[in-house]
């Protein structure tokens, strides 16, 4: 699976904002150097990278301890780290297991010191330092590079993922937040450094906070509607709610989230069907998949009856199988078609009861859409029951015209009688 992946630049005089829409979501990002780090030529201890599809969305933020040695060496280097491990390594049978996603987190990030900590080891310092400075910096590296760390990742919903998936991980002070549709907040927690990832030591601290919880409620409703990540270097001016462009008192990275809802049905439950019944064709196009429904050549149920599905462009229309068997207009639904926004099903109009055998259906099909026309259907009729009805009209005529002869007669005699 590809994603586009954006990495932010360190060097101090680069600023980031930027709005993109994903597919999945909306974002929105900002990154700022301090100024300091403008004044000394520095770089930006900040690292923000995010990968993204139309269907998921990762991100990593790490905030390098300045304290540390060159925090802007462990930001960077497990940002990325962390982005190849949202991306790769989450596989997991129990896609919601906390324990399982924290076992394997724990041994990819504490497993990462050993080619950090070659990185630092043989990292040069900058000739342009005085030695006082350097002799600072080399009982530093003895203690390695330091950073605070936030990433998270955002699948809408999939085959493997029926509901979706949220799952974010952090230590240190770099802040989540997440609010549903209503605005209300879904998450609290006091974010601090106690736990900090070192290029030495791995995890240092108490433990990694996990969140782990699915996207969409089980009535298919939306259950995270907008996420906001940030360094603590954006907690003053989102508290106080000052100019994002005049504050500089220290590094900022700032991505916000807006959740796509998409519509989401019901899934489909497959009852009573014989797989040796049921061969489905599959045709491939251009840029589309093209899924027809299985011919089922013997009597089933409405429960046994599942739509087929081809896949435009950007639309999705169902429409409800031929069956060649007999059947029961009582099992016969309204019809539905697919609007902009929502997905609807059409229903064959069937008007009789019919053979298998009488079932012809022609299918066409358009430019970007497949016509289904109605089946033609050959009535047999039995011509014993033709002859019956022609004698009973023949019978009739004949009483008709006997009755009147007999009262043509009957009216003769009389007046010869008269007269």
């Amino acid at each position: 699976m590809t994603y586009k992946i954006y990495k932010s630049d360190q060097r101090y005089s680069q600023d980031s904002k930027m709005a993109i829409s994903t597919g999945s979501c909306i974002a929105r990002f900002t990154y700022l150097p301090s100024s300091e780090s403008l004044n000394e030529k520095a770089l930006n201890q900040d690292y923000l990278t995010f990968a993204y599809n139309s269907k998921t969305f990762m991100f990593a933020i790490c905030d390098g301890v300045g304290q540390s040695f060159m925090g802007e060496i462990a930001s960077s280097f497990l940002g990325d780290s962390l982005l190849t491990w949202l991306t790769e390594k989450i596989d997991f049978e129990d896609i919601y297991n906390q324990n399982a996603y924290l076992d394997n987190f724990y041994k990819y990030i504490n497993g990462l010191k050993i080619p950090a900590s070659k990185i630092i080891n043989n990292y040069p310092l900058p000739n342009s330092i005085g030695e006082i400075q350097k002799l600072a910096l080399e009982g530093l590296r003895e203690e390695g590079s330091q950073t605070t760390f936030l990433c998270g990742r955002i699948d809408q919903v999939s085959e493997n993922l029926p509901y979706g998936r949220l799952l974010f991980f952090w230590a240190g002070d770099t802040v989540l937040q997440l609010w549903d549709k209503f605005n209300n907040p879904l998450i609290k927690h006091s974010f601090s450094n106690e736990t900090i990832w070192s290029t030495k030591n791995g995890i240092i601290g108490n433990k990694i906070n996990i969140f782990i919880d699915k996207l969409y409620n089980n009535n298919l409703s939306i259950k995270v509607d907008k996420i906001r990540a940030f360094s603590d270097g954006a907690k003053s001016f989102i508290a106080q709610n000052q100019n994002i462009d005049t504050y500089r008192n220290d590094d900022v990275s700032l991505l916000e989230l807006w959740i796509e809802e998409v519509v989401v049905s019901e899934p489909i439950i497959d009852n009573q069907v014989n797989e040796d019944e049921i061969e489905p064709s599959i045709e491939k196009g251009d840029e589309e998949v093209l899924v027809s429904e299985p011919i089922i050549d013997n009597q089933v149920n409405e429960d046994e009856i599942e739509p087929s599905i081809e896949k435009g462009d950007e639309e999705v229309v169902v429409s409800e199988p031929i069956i060649d068997n007999q059947v029961n207009e009582d099992e016969i639904e309204s019809s539905i078609e697919k609007g902009d926004g929502e997905v609807l099903v059409s229903e064959p109009i069937i008007d009789i009861q019919v053979n298998e055998d009488e079932i012809e259906p022609s299918i066409e099909k358009d430019d970007e859409e497949v016509l289904v026309s109605e089946p033609i259907i050959d009535i047999q009729v039995n011509e014993d029951e033709i002859d019956k009805q022609a004698m009973k009209e023949l019978n009739f005529v004949v009483i008709i015209i006997t009755l009147f002869t007999i009262f043509s007669l009957i009216w003769l005699l009389y007046n010869n009688a008269n007269s």
